[in-house]
């Protein structure tokens, strides 16, 4: 800290802060104090009129030249203190401002190399991991395939032993369905001569049929136009032996009649 020359300014200052990481640099100029504060004096109150009597009720006192030039250093003395005093606070602020900033930085960068370390450490780890698998695959898929061989073969030397076994079976059951076909065919032939007799035999009956009633028909005919003028005169001669016997029943009514009166 410098010191203050009375009458003049308070000079710039600037605090250089190298972070420990080397990334950036932070410069933050003071803040203008001093000739602020040596430019502030109190100015005193006016006082009402009234109150001037009171106030100074008699005449001023004279104060020596040498108490005014003591009191005057006194009051500059006391400035440069209190501007000092509060550069002091200033650049106390500032340094905690600076170090709360490196810091955070700090901080953050650390947690940076953190996640940076573990991000590789998981990868190392991932590879292992993924390796380890591939080897087990391979592992696993050898001994699959060294047991699909060994399936393999001996499937084969199974459907070898029993392939004699199937032909012969299918040959037994070929044989069992051409029979079966073969008797289907016979009885179907059969049941086709059946039918064709059947239907022969229909038709000789319907031929024979129809040739008795036609001849019923012209029988009927023939009789009916055969009997038809003798069917006349038996019912001409009918009436003549109605008549006839009308006339004798006539002739003994009268006569019964003649007697009872003779009597």
């Amino acid at each position: 800290m410098g010191v203050v020359k009375k009458g003049g300014a308070a000079p710039k200052r600037k605090m250089v802060l190298e972070s420990l990481d080397s990334e950036s640099t932070v410069s933050l100029p003071l803040v203008k104090i001093t000739k602020k504060l040596r430019t502030q004096r109190k100015k005193p109150a006016k006082k009402a009129a009234g109150n001037k009597a009171e106030s100074n009720p008699g005449p001023a006192p004279e104060i020596p030249a040498e108490a005014e030039d003591v009191s005057t250093t006194a009051v500059l003395d006391g400035n440069v203190e209190t501007t000092e005093s509060a550069e002091e606070q200033a650049v106390d602020k500032e340094h905690s401002i600076v170090r709360f900033r490196t810091g955070y930085r700090l901080n953050k960068v650390t947690s940076m190399k953190l996640v940076e370390e573990f991000a590789k450490i998981e990868d190392i780890l991932l590879s292992w991991a993924e390796t380890e698998k591939m080897v087990r695959y391979t592992a696993h898929r050898e001994n699959n395939s060294e047991d699909e061989e060994d399936f393999t073969q001996a499937g084969l030397q199974q459907i070898d032993l029993s392939r004699p076994q199937a032909n012969l079976d299918t040959a037994k059951e070929l044989t069992s369905l051409k029979d079966l076909v073969s008797s289907l065919g016979s009885k179907i032939d059969r049941i086709g001569v059946v039918t064709y007799i059947t239907k022969h035999t229909t038709l000789q009956f319907r031929q024979q049929l129809e040739t008795k009633i036609d001849w019923l028909e012209a029988n009927l005919i023939h009789h009916f136009s055969d009997s038809q003028p003798n069917l006349a005169g038996d019912i001409a001669l009918l009436k003549l032996q109605v008549a006839e016997m009308v006339e004798c029943l006539k002739e003994i009514r009268d006569a019964k009649k003649g007697e009872g009166r003779t009597n």
